[in-house]
């Protein structure tokens, strides 16, 4: 469990809560999303805010937390990493770089370290303005949760958005699901068939205070291609 605001990995065995490791040293502003491979491994995000009340954006790691706690850096120059998952193999993780309006796809080492870098795919232009409204003003849209299914599409909910599309590699939408007036933040896909794709909806980033507004829903419904079964 990444607990953002303290900047913490955490652990709950089903009966109590323990503390991993502390992101404190790495991560100035929130804690975010995480991905697990199949030895244990954690990989994490954060916001990259200059602090916790800033809304101008800097360069920031992606930290991995190894099983015995020990917290190693293995990539640096990435803006708001978000959404995270892992390719089929595990040799590939993906990286939604929001507010570059990009996915970043590593290869992945066998001791757990990332090499090569490449963009698997990139919406709009880079924003000139590393600052939040800016930058969501200028993107077309905000990558945020992702989900990869069973042919290496990744599902990628826009945060600024009305639904969630299913891309290709170089950034084709070849399927897309509306979801109304709200966007959406997350995605899973899950159920007995790993076909249900689940999704995390509120409205469009800069447009509510979710400390104070109660308007989040959570969405299902089915998609043709299953998602990967792990373990």
């Amino acid at each position: 469990i990444v607990s953002m605001l303290d900047r913490k990995l955490l652990k709950w065995n089903g009966a109590e809560l323990s503390e991993v490791a502390d992101l404190s040293f790495y991560f100035g502003s929130e804690a975010n999303d995480m991905a697990m491979d199949d030895q244990g491994r954690c990989y994490i995000g954060s916001f990259g805010l200059e602090n916790s009340q800033s809304t101008f954006l800097k360069a920031t790691q992606l930290l991995r937390v190894d099983t015995d706690g020990l917290v190693t850096p293995v990539a640096d120059d990435l803006i708001f990493p978000n959404g995270i998952v892992f390719s089929s193999d595990g040799k590939t993780l993906f990286v939604a770089e929001t507010y570059r309006g990009r996915i970043t796809a590593f290869s992945v080492l066998e001791n757990g370290d990332l090499g090569e870098r490449r963009i698997w795919a990139q919406f709009g232009t880079l924003p000139t303005d590393l600052e939040i409204r800016s930058a969501t003003n200028h993107l077309p849209i905000l990558p945020d949760g992702l989900a990869l299914d069973a042919e290496g599409a990744l599902w990628i909910a826009d945060a600024k958005g009305n639904g969630i599309a299913r891309v290709i590699e170089g950034g084709e939408t070849v399927e897309y699901i509306s979801t109304g007036d709200l966007s959406v933040y997350a995605s899973a896909l899950g159920g007995p068939n790993m076909t249900t794709l689940y999704l995390c909806c509120a409205p469009a980033v800069e447009t509510f205070d979710p400390r104070t507004s109660l308007k989040s829903v959570l969405m299902s419904c089915e998609v043709s291609v299953p998602g990967l079964v792990h373990g």
